[in-house]
């Protein structure tokens, strides 16, 4: 029989859920995800970003007709997300229209984090070891520094991964114990000779990117 309190049920078996601070989840079983979040970029120039750097750059999140649940915005690309629990992870996961031109190389992609109000941001995923050295094998991150879209041509394509604070190596403790404000935004470079568009390309054939936070119970 199950055992209730004034803000928690004991299952048979022993899986637990707590009541905790506006409407989300205190404590629940391992894998269970306590709260979610949503991000709508938005369309037009606000949410379009081209270049061609081989170093790395911010990509635009913060177009026309946006819509934000259970995040925030810090800054017209960085978005806030209130972890709640002391025992978390993160899993972060990224839709955004690409295109590549001429496509003769490839571009890279990463997410970057903070848990101390933007005083330093990690890299996510693994620590990617600040590497921006294309000598380097796609080990240290997923597309760290090369690998996403080209290598074909011209390339319309659409980035859509799941990063997850779970695995990285380096800090994986200090974001699992900690609870506050967690700042994101996101990088992107060629590798290259390319150009690199994320989210929007055309005022005239407007395009939109999704971002997807969950703090799930470690």
């Amino acid at each position: 029989m199950a055992t209730f309190s004034a803000n928690s049920i004991e299952l048979n078996g022993g899986a637990r859920f707590e009541g905790g601070s506006n409407g989300f989840l205190a404590d629940s079983p391992s894998g269970t995800i306590i709260k979610s979040a949503s991000y709508y970029t938005g369309t037009g120039t606000g949410a379009g970003t081209s270049s061609n750097s081989t170093t790395f750059f911010t990509i635009s999140i913060n177009g026309t007709g946006q819509r934000i649940r259970n995040m925030t915005k810090v800054s017209d690309h960085v978005l806030g997300f209130n972890k709640i629990s002391n025992d978390s992870h993160l899993e972060i996961n990224v839709d955004f229209p690409t295109y590549i031109s001429p496509g003769n190389n490839g571009c890279g992609f990463r997410v970057r984090l903070s848990v101390d109000n933007g005083s330093n941001y990690l890299y996510i995923p693994d620590n990617v070891l600040n590497n921006t050295n294309s000598s380097y094998s796609s080990q240290y991150s997923i597309w760290s520094t090369w690998g996403l879209n080209g290598y074909g041509g011209n390339t319309a394509d659409h980035l859509s991964c799941r990063y997850t604070t779970d695995s990285y190596t380096a800090n994986a403790d200090t974001i699992r114990t900690y609870t506050g404000n967690v700042q994101i935004y996101f990088e992107a470079r060629a590798h290259s000779s390319d150009t690199i568009y994320f989210i929007n390309y055309l005022t005239t054939w407007d395009k939109a990117g999704y971002v997807y936070v969950q703090e799930i119970k470690n």
